[in-house]
């Protein structure tokens, strides 16, 4: 049961972040795997970027989201 949520509409934020840039790179060496497989893959190198920070949760809007977009070829 969700009894809290903030929803976030602020699209031109989150569609000029800069690890967006990173989600281009790397899906491209993704090529020919499995979705699971592709995602745990991308997943990986984010928590690997954001754990000497203590905070390795990933943003819905800003970093699942066009990873999704990037997958399923929705612009």
């Amino acid at each position: 049961m969700v009894k809290a949520a903030i929803i976030d509409v602020d699209l031109v934020k989150h569609a000029e972040a800069a690890d967006t840039e990173d989600i281009d790179r790397y899906l491209v060496s993704q090529q020919g795997m499995g979705f699971e497989t592709a995602v745990r893959t991308l997943l990986g190198s984010f928590l690997d970027k954001r754990r000497a920070s203590g905070d390795a949760r990933p943003c819905g809007p800003h970093h699942l989201a066009p990873l999704y977009a990037k997958f399923f070829g929705i612009d």
